[in-house]
């Protein structure tokens, strides 16, 4: 059994009634269940409150360390495939689910011993864990009041953020295989003389397919605090890990015979992988000048201040290449699409329009009227006719390596497919905010959210400075720019507004970190239907315009 703490207390002051001293998982509950081993984790919690200090994804840096720690732990102990029950008060079950997906995704040989927490773990409670975020005035609770607002990622622990759809999205598709208990608080928390849940029921028990919920009558803070078997809570919690106690050594058991099996698979796969000879790619996809484009029918300028997305451009190649060597010859058939989807201001557009092709067509399918002019104009330059069929049926008809971007396909009510040409020899990019749009993708999908820290670094410089190059590297600038980017979420625009805002001295770098996280912090209570990430966006667009408002 795996206890794992929230953001306000550690493990033990979690698990202590104050008034008696009383540990309830120790005192109570291990009498009668000898057979259980109890581990309690703790992490820093420092470096999720404080604003600046450069970590890109702090959830996943934690999660990276928990799971290791508790691997090397557990080998230790000679429990390496031992039956896991996890106990997660708050924020500790975001960790766990961020934890699980990663261990789920950990098939390498030198990596797999990682993914024993995936297979081993059999359920897990939920106290309190916010699924679906949690208010500002409860992460006010605690804020440092010396720091002049929340941190990127405690902003990112509000409702509805982008963070929490992306843990969601990770571990919804493993969640099947575990047996999952929501408890929520039933009680409101006096926090700066206001009485609030710190998370509401709809956030710690969502309406899940065959998940067991339970109120407690308790506090937030009291959630995990007993001093006698007859305290409100207990019974059931005491009901659920005896259960789940004792059903978990057959189903684990089962499971690691499986994996066995699965393991063997794949790693026989990898190895036909890498004996097959590798096809040649060649110019299709190039994304450089030696091959210019001899149609480029784009109403954007390329960005001069592009930088990065090295990784993205290796994978969508990667994606094309594998759907042409598909043995499945429906498949090879198919019309070659990946859709990008992601934030607004992520980068996708500018991605797509740094990639080099025979011929690169751009749609604005941000609705039906612009994608159907956008055909029709694609049309009129083949000389085929001035119609949304006749520049459809050009493309159908093109043997030459060409790309269809249909961008900004952000309307779920539009039908996306009716913009794919019959035939031809193209590839076709759909960027979308909406990941839903995923479902018209045959050659795999690419999810866009914040830059690499490196990659985004030098765009804030490069925005912010215009002789700044790589035969210039100010430390002290660096430092800034890294602890900046990491509260923008190193989001591209984002990024690029704030360097424009440095380059016209409005600010200095070092400044603005401080006045942004001031503003973003006001911005936050007007926003609460939009993500952190858009607010981040919106906060370095208005800093510029606040500051001449006040001279």
């Amino acid at each position: 059994i795996v206890v794992l703490h929230g953001l306000f207390e550690g493990t033990l002051d979690s698990l202590t009634e104050s008034s008696t001293g009383t540990v309830w998982i120790r005192d109570l509950f291990l009498p009668r269940s000898p057979q259980s081993r109890i581990l309690t984790y703790d992490y820093d919690k420092r470096a999720l409150l404080r604003p600046g200090t450069g970590i890109i994804d702090p959830l996943l840096s934690l999660a990276t360390t928990f799971l290791g720690e508790l691997v090397a732990e557990r080998a230790w102990a000679s429990a390496f495939d031992r039956p896991i029950v996890f106990i997660c008060h708050g924020f500790g079950g975001l960790l766990l689910k961020r934890a699980l997906a990663l261990s789920h995704s950990r098939l390498g040989k030198s990596t797999e011993r990682l993914r024993s927490i995936y297979v081993s773990t059999y359920a897990m409670l939920f106290m309190g864990t916010p699924h679906q975020g949690m208010p500002k005035s409860a992460l006010r609770f605690a804020h440092d009041p010396n720091v002049a607002g929340l941190s990127q990622f405690m902003s990112s622990l509000l409702i509805g953020s982008e963070m929490l759809n992306e843990v969601a999205d990770q571990f919804m598709p493993i969640m099947k295989q575990y047996r999952v208990f929501n408890f929520w608080e039933e009680l409101e928390s006096d926090i700066d003389g206001k009485k609030t849940y710190v998370v509401d029921r709809d956030s710690a028990a969502p309406h899940w397919a065959d998940t067991e919920q339970c109120g407690i009558t308790a506090t937030h803070f009291e959630l995990l605090k007993f001093s006698t078997a007859r305290d409100s809570g207990y019974a059931v919690i005491r009901e659920a890990l005896t259960r789940y106690v004792r059903l978990a050594p057959a189903t684990i058991k089962t499971r690691w015979f499986n994996e066995k099996k699965f393991l063997d698979a794949e790693h026989r796969k990898q190895a036909e992988e890498l004996l097959k000879p590798q096809l040649e790619f060649g110019s299709t996809m190039v994304g450089d000048v030696e091959h210019p484009s001899e149609y480029y029918l784009v109403p954007h300028c390329s960005s001069n201040q592009f930088t990065g997305r090295k990784q993205q451009a290796q994978e969508l190649k990667e994606k094309f290449r594998r759907h042409l060597e598909s043995p499945n010859q429906k498949a090879r058939g198919e019309h070659k699409i990946v859709v990008i989807h992601g934030l607004g201001g992520s980068g996708k557009t500018q991605f797509c329009l740094s990639l080099s092709y025979w011929g690169v067509f751009w749609i604005d399918a941000s609705t039906l009227e612009n994608a159907e002019f956008g055909f029709s104009k694609l049309g009129e330059v083949a000389g085929k006719g001035s119609s949304f069929l006749a520049g459809k049926h050009w493309l159908s008809t093109c043997h030459k390596p060409w790309l269809l971007i249909i961008d900004n396909a952000d309307d779920p009510e539009l039908e996306i497919s009716d913009f794919f040409p019959i035939d031809g020899s193209g590839h076709i990019l759909i960027t979308s905010r909406n990941p839903r749009a995923k479902v018209y993708a045959t050659a795999g999908e690419i999810r866009f959210s914040g830059m690499d820290p490196e990659e985004g670094i030098n765009l804030l410089l490069n925005s912010a400075y215009t002789q700044y190059g790589l035969s210039h590297r100010d430390p002290q600038q660096e430092g800034f720019a890294r602890s900046l980017g990491a509260e923008l979420g190193y989001l591209a625009l984002a990024l690029s507004q704030a360097g424009a805002t440095i380059r016209r001295n409005i600010y200095t770098l070092e400044q603005y970190l401080r006045v942004y996280v001031g503003y973003r912090d006001r911005l936050l209570p007007k926003s609460m239907s939009i993500s952190i990430d858009t607010t981040n966006a919106i906060a370095t667009w208005e800093i510029p315009f606040q500051k001449i408002e006040s001279h």
